[in-house]
């Protein structure tokens, strides 16, 4: 054989050796790619310039429940037509977009499509993409890319609902709902707000809240508001709302502190017109009062008699001695002092009957407890019932309406009276958000099924001793007008205690 045949043979089986060199390592690449692509979470398929199919890893045959083996080298269009179309909720949907993305050969196609159950195969949301091949072994083909998107889909599900549930709650709900921004202005208004204040949504949409609001509340409400977005939350408070007509309603409101998706602060309000209810409970308070006056009346006789009985004394001395200057004076002071006595006895019935608005303004607890004490103590002691005051010191100043807030201690202590007590003991404390008044007596106490109905109007166990059944009722509507609470802890034959507590002014909250 001659040197050029020789060396053309060499060659070709150099050739032949860097051809199986070559594709040992495409198949080395391959096989690592495919590995790669398998470990993937999102499903692949990768297609060759012909559109056959040249990959699909593990996670789309586990999407679609298909052997990669039997799909590897066909037409991409025939699979779509003879297996994968079927597999979806909309057939026709999948065939028209994957279709559409093998003719636009430079363009990028995506839409979403759902993945049917069956025995071998998950129920799924998943999103399609698919994009040309511009470089490489596959290039002109394309690759596509199954994410699966059955979490975000079942999330989006569920906003919907909860936001149909919402809307559906809100149109026919008498309650108001309403929804502020962070500087207390209208977003949201429910249907029942037109049909209770009278404004249409537009009127106040973009408009602070405190535009409605009586003068005397506005600082109040911007303080709940404050509160509200440092807390997340805040109590009911009764507050009074113009209506579109220029009248005014009551209304009970909460609120709470959420964020919308946008990571926006917006504070929700939920209110109960609570008007026809305050005017009744306003009919109860004067109705109350007119009783306790009645019960009152004794110990006012006995409160001024003693102080008329030291006048009396005091000037038929004086009238001894007119020429004892110094015993006249004496005398003449003594006068003065019984007199101005019987002036604060009048003063502390008239302000326990008087009637009006429920205004609220700085006041020390103590004091009114004191004061009720006194105009009841007659009363209690003509009933052989002692009272003992165990008042803390320095209290912080609540806002209150004192006379109302009377009214409760006074119908408390004369339950406890009523109930036989021979020891009555007030006790005030404070705390960090709160001051906290106890009555705690030693009479017959009270049943469990009496109990639970304490506060019901109406209700009472001393109906043969003329009782209304309005005290309590009246004494918890008060309370919670204050935001406050009242709790009522008893045996039978062990005595009562009744804890009332009232929240400090929001500057003074721990």
């Amino acid at each position: 054989m001659s040197d050029a045949h020789r060396t053309r043979a060499q060659l070709e089986q150099e050739c032949q050796g860097l051809r199986e060199r070559v594709d040992e390592l495409e198949a080395r690449q391959h096989a690592l790619t495919g590995d790669v692509l398998d470990s993937a979470a999102v499903g692949l398929c990768i297609l060759d310039k012909k559109c056959r199919i040249a990959w699909i890893n593990r996670p789309l045959e586990r999407f679609f429940a298909l052997n990669r083996d039997d799909l590897i080298g066909k037409h991409a269009r025939q699979v779509t037509r003879d297996h994968m179309r079927f597999l979806f909720e909309d057939p026709e949907a999948f065939s028209e977009g994957v279709l559409a993305s093998y003719e636009n050969d430079a363009g990028s196609e995506t839409f979403e499509c759902h993945v049917l159950p069956s025995e071998e195969r998950e129920e799924r949301w998943l999103e399609y993409r698919s994009e040309p091949i511009r470089s490489g072994y596959y290039a002109g083909g394309r690759i596509e890319h199954y994410f699966d998107i059955t979490n975000r889909k079942q999330a989006e599900a569920a906003l919907q609902l909860s936001e149909a549930r919402y809307q559906a709650l809100a149109n026919k709900a008498y309650d108001i709902i309403a929804e502020f921004d962070a500087d207390g202005r209208f977003v949201y208004l429910s249907p029942s707000f037109e049909k209770i204040m009278g404004f249409s949504t537009s009127e106040l949409i973009g408009r602070p809240v405190t535009e409605i609001i009586r003068d005397e509340d506005k600082v109040d409400v911007e303080k709940r508001i404050g509160r509200l977005l440092v807390s997340g939350a805040i109590g009911t408070r009764l507050t009074q709302v113009r209506h579109r007509d220029g009248g005014w309603r009551w209304i009970e409101g909460t609120g709470v502190r959420f964020e919308t998706p946008d990571g926006e602060i917006r504070l929700m309000a939920i209110g109960r017109d609570m008007t026809e209810r305050k005017h009744m409970e306003e009919q109860l308070v004067r109705s109350e009062r007119l009783a306790s006056i009645g019960t009152l009346a004794a110990g006012i006789a006995h409160e001024i008699n003693n102080p008329l009985g030291g006048t009396l004394l005091a000037a038929q001395f004086a009238l001894e001695f007119q020429d004892d200057s110094d015993a006249v004076t004496n005398a003449l002071k003594v006068i003065v002092r019984q007199t101005k006595r019987c002036a604060e006895v009048v003063s502390g019935v008239l302000t326990f009957a008087r009637e009006g608005r429920s205004e609220k303004r700085p006041a020390d607890l103590n004091a009114v407890v004191r004061h009720a004490r006194d105009l009841i103590r007659s009363y209690a002691k003509e009933r052989g019932a002692t009272l003992e005051l165990l008042l803390a010191e320095g209290l912080p100043e609540l806002d209150m309406n004192e006379a109302e807030i009377g009214l409760v201690i006074v119908n408390l202590i004369r339950n406890a009276v009523q109930a036989s007590a021979e020891h009555i003991r007030l006790l005030t404390r404070s705390s960090t958000d709160f001051v906290e008044l106890t009555i705690h007596d030693d009479g017959s106490g009270i049943s469990e099924d009496e109990k639970r109905r304490l506060f019901e109007p109406f209700y009472t166990t001393r109906e043969n001793e003329g009782g209304t059944g309005l005290g309590l009722s009246i004494a918890h509507g008060i309370v919670t007008g204050h935001e406050g609470t009242i709790d009522v802890e008893s045996e039978l034959e062990k005595g009562t205690l009744v804890t009332i507590r009232l929240p400090l002014a929001g500057d003074d909250r721990g």
